[in-house]
This record gives structure tokens, C-alpha cells and sequence, in this order.
């Protein structure tokens, strides 16, 4: 089998960059990804959910599977388990996850007396863009994330990508199916701006900022989207309320009147790595596939190859079989050396094969022939 090189020219790398869509809509419990239920098309995965490695797509619930490992000397475990949790378990014993695992957006409020772990943790993320606008800021004058209501969206990267298209988030709350209110950043610097209010005065107010980066929205927004209508925006144990943004995107069955919008574009770069691979006239007119020479007779004929309990031998003088076809019947057409290519085999300096090309449809090739195969990886 012949190897070849890569030349300089044969060799390109370009970066493309992705733009993908996300609608998701929520409506008391549940959760629609592009006005999708997804249980529908994969069993095993909810709706609002795509499953990150497609494992298990509509198995028999009682035919899942899993991964497991024996607890052993190099104390690996699942990150489910916890250390302690872990010390208890015998030598031996077999420790187990779960599959499937999918993902999907995720809206937490936090009321002024709620713990806030994850909104503690982003101060100094937030505190990082205050150059774009003062409303990124922790704790100003224009309000204290510490303490405030406050709702935090969180965007699984599976689904933008390496990090949201700036101003192409849009949030709509709607109240029995009509729209009380809209956030867009309109001046693209992460300020969610309020439009379509059913209260006019509130339009054009800040209700929250984006983390373009980190696909995160905290929305502080406390303001009356209406006046009228009232549920149980912040708990179930609590009072009802007036809909806000501050309250925005909560998933349960209390709030059966209302209903939220979250539309995002992401962006993702893509390497695309493109390889010239050339058939030179000439070249590549040997194949190592068994039917390449004619066989004689029966499979160990001696016109093959010779056998015996210490050896195995061909001959060097096997004919090679003529495929070239004729177009007359009962007539042989004169033997001219041709292959048929069908894979192209990409090694490392080592040899090593690291991808293999498959095409379509065998190319033909004889000796005058000249081919070029353009092979592409993205990564």
C-alpha cells in the first residue's frame, strides 16, 4: 500500500462560524424546545430536553444503560457520589450512574430571603462588565443582587454554542396567551429593555442583563406587568403576586395563567480542516484486495500458491485479473491495468491510521487517470 505525503498547498484550515437558533417556551411545569415536546421523538428524554450523547433513545425503561465501575485502590467514583458516601462502601462493590443525560434551560427566583449560592458566586463576573453598563453591577445604587428578588436563566452551552450572539436575546411573559410585556437588548450592551408593556410608563426601564459568555440572565426587574392579575410567582407557600421580571420563567402548576418566551441566537466556531489527497497518473495501479489476481481451479490450487506443514507460498507470476469490460458478448477486451479506489487512509508520522475516507461509489482509475479527492474534517 502506498503512502504519500501532505504538501504544503494541500492543506487548509478555515473557521466558520454557526448561528443557532433557540426558542424555548414555558408553560407551568413544562418546557418546549423550537415548539417541540422531544419525550415525543426520544422516550427517554423530557420535553424542553435534548440528550447530550443520544444514549438510550427509546429503550425499554426496564432495558437502560449505564455506566459502572468496581470501587477499587484508585478510589474512582461518580461525581453523584459523595466522599463520604463513598468511604462506606465496601471494596469491591459495584458503583453505578445513570443514562440518559440531557440538559435544558433552567429559571430560578430567589426571594429577598433565599439563599443565593450561584448569584454569589457571579459577583465578580458582574462586577467584571460594568464597563458595559452600571445595571451589571453587584451591589450599586441601582440595586443589591445579594438581597434582591431576582431570576436567574441559566443556558446550557449545548445549546449556543461557545457563547450567546449579542442582541438576540427576547423574553415575553404572557398572561393567558397575551403578551404583557418585552425584553430585548436593542443597544446590544447586555441591558434587557423593557417594549410591548401593557403599562407604558414602564417601557424603555432596564429588567435585567445578559452574560453573553457564560449564557446567564439575571433579571431584576420589580415593576407591575399588570395590574390585575395575580399568582404565585415566587412560591407556592407565599402569597400571590402581580407578574414582573423579577419573577420571571418559574415552572409550576401555580401558575397556570401564565406562560414565558425565551428566544437566543447562539454563536459557535467550527474548524474545518480540508485535505487534498492526489492520484497520480501512473500511481496506484496495484490493489491488496484478494481478487486483484485470478484465481485457478479450486482456492488452494497450486497455479495460487503452495502449502505444507512448515510453509505457505505464492507464486510471483499470478496473472492479474482483466476487468475491463467489452462491449461485444463472448469477447475479452485487451487487458489494460486499472483499480478501483474506495477508501483513503490519513496516518501520523508513526503510520499510525488516525481516519479513514470511505467513498460513495469505488472511483475507477487506469494508468493515464489523474484524480484529486478533496477530504474535510470539522472539529
Amino acid at each position: 500500500m502506498p503512502y504519500y505525503r501532505f504538501k504544503k498547498n494541500d492543506l487548509l484550515v478555515n473557521t466558520v462560524e454557526l448561528n443557532p437558533y433557540c426558542n424555548f417556551i414555558i408553560y407551568g411545569p413544562n418546557g418546549y424546545y423550537n415548539n417541540l415536546d422531544q419525550s415525543i421523538v426520544n422516550s427517554n428524554t423530557p420535553a424542553g430536553n435534548i440528550s447530550l450523547y443520544e444514549l438510550n433513545v427509546n429503550r425499554a425503561a426496564d432495558n437502560l444503560i449505564y455506566p459502572f465501575l468496581p470501587k477499587g485502590s484508585s478510589l474512582e467514583m461518580f461525581r453523584t457520589i459523595s466522599t463520604s458516601e463513598f468511604a462506606g462502601i465496601d471494596a469491591g462493590t459495584i458503583l453505578t450512574g445513570s443514562y440518559p443525560l440531557t440538559a435544558t434551560i433552567q429559571a430560578t427566583v430567589y426571594d429577598t430571603d433565599s439563599a443565593r449560592p450561584q448569584i454569589d458566586a457571579l459577583k465578580n463576573v458582574l462586577n467584571y462588565y460594568k464597563n458595559y453598563s452600571p445595571d451589571y453591577a453587584y451591589s450599586s445604587s441601582l440595586g443589591n443582587k445579594g438581597t434582591q428578588r431576582l431570576t436567574l436563566v441559566d443556558f446550557p452551552s449545548i445549546f449556543y454554542g461557545s457563547k450567546i450572539q449579542k442582541g438576540t436575546v427576547d423574553l415575553r411573559f404572557y398572561i393567558s396567551g397575551s403578551l404583557i410585556g418585552k425584553l430585548t437588548d436593542k443597544n446590544r450592551n447586555g441591558n434587557l429593555i423593557q417594549s410591548s408593556g401593557t403599562i407604558a410608563a414602564n417601557d424603555d426601564k432596564v429588567a435585567g442583563v445578559v452574560l453573553y459568555n457564560e449564557g446567564l440572565i439575571v433579571l431584576t426587574g420589580s415593576w407591575d406587568l399588570n395590574t390585575v392579575h395575580q399568582e404565585k410567582y415566587v412560591s407556592d407557600g407565599g402569597g400571590a403576586i402581580n407578574p414582573r421580571w423579577n419573577a420571571f420563567g418559574r415552572r409550576t402548576y401555580e401558575t397556570v395563567s401564565s406562560s414565558y418566551e425565551i428566544n437566543v441566537q447562539g454563536a459557535q466556531k467550527i474548524n474545518i480542516f480540508t485535505m487534498f489527497a492526489h492520484a497520480y497518473p501512473g500511481a496506484l495501479n496495484y490493489s491488496p484486495n484478494p481478487t486483484y489476481a485470478t484465481l485457478s481451479g479450486a482456492v488452494n490450487s497450486s497455479a495460487t500458491y503452495m502449502t505444507s506443514s512448515g510453509m505457505y507460498s505464492e507464486y510471483s507470476n499470478k496473472e492479474i485479473v482483466n476487468t475491463v469490460s467489452s462491449s461485444f458478448v463472448g469477447y475479452d477486451a485487451e487487458f489494460k491495468k486499472q483499480t478501483f479506489i474506495s477508501k483513503i487512509g490519513i496516518f501520523d508520522k508513526n503510520k499510525n491510521l488516525i481516519a479513514m475516507a470511505k467513498l460513495a461509489t469505488p472511483v475507477r482509475k487506469q494508468e493515464d487517470d489523474d484524480f484529486t479527492f478533496k477530504l474535510k474534517l470539522d472539529y
